[in-house]
């Protein structure tokens, strides 16, 4: 997601500018971390431990071609560094391409979410879908690993669907603010929003 960025919806004037948040921490430790050495892709953090000195950080994290793994950063400007590997026969499949959507809903709310689609797609006739909607509404779909049991994502474009992963009005990850979107509105926006995803997706051809 944008890192950084701010901007001010039409319906929230009256609010201070929401900020976006990362949903995954890639691009703000990417520059934190940054080094010529650096090949692995920076993990999605899902939980972190300092050590006692608060030089080193051992985490446990995700990226969009592999399942949680342990890494270790040493804060004086290295980059994070993979210390485990519970599924090596990963490296030798072709996984599918993961990549950032961006759309925006009718009253001009602009929403991102994760489509997963095969890697041979390019100009095909349009993908059947599989829309992946988390639960909460307090909750998010972050850029690393999205396949389980219940997610298919990998699995379904394998067999040539496209998965997406709406991060609809409500969702966590872009302040409270945001998150309190959807409130007092059930089914409402937040519906919208998915509608809204699926004809975004049907004009770029993808679907």
């Amino acid at each position: 997601m944008t890192s950084g960025a701010s901007y001010t919806p039409a319906k929230l004037q009256r609010s201070a500018k929401i900020r976006l948040d990362s949903h995954s921490n890639e691009k703000r430790l990417s520059r934190a971390y940054r080094s010529p050495a650096a090949v692995l892709p920076v993990p999605v953090m899902r939980a972190f431990s300092l050590s006692a000195d608060g030089a080193h950080l051992a985490l446990v994290g995700d990226t969009p071609r592999h399942p949680r793994e342990v890494w270790a950063v040493d804060l004086g400007g290295s980059a994070p560094r993979r210390l485990t590997d519970s599924n090596p026969w990963l490296s030798e499949v072709d996984l599918a391409p993961q990549e950032i959507i961006r759309w925006k809903a009718r009253d001009g709310l602009e929403l991102e979410g994760i489509l997963v689609r095969p890697a041979a797609h390019g100009e095909a006739a349009p993908l059947p879908l599989i829309m992946l909607v988390h639960g909460g509404p307090e909750g998010h779909r972050r850029n690393g690993w999205l396949t389980r049991y219940s997610s298919p994502a990998q699995v379904a474009a394998s067999t040539g669907y496209a998965a997406f992963f709406p991060n609809y009005r409500g969702s966590t990850g872009r302040g409270v603010a945001f998150s309190k979107l959807g409130q007092a509105d059930a089914a409402g926006g937040e519906f919208d929003d998915l509608v809204d995803a699926v004809e975004a997706l049907v004009a770029e051809g993808i679907v």
